[in-house]
């Protein structure tokens, strides 16, 4: 579960980075 959370996260972050880099 840990490692699901950890993954559900970053990926939530790249794409905050993305749009927010766009």
């Amino acid at each position: 579960m840990c490692i699901f959370n950890s993954l559900l996260m970053t990926k939530s972050t790249l794409f905050l980075h993305g749009r927010g880099s766009r």
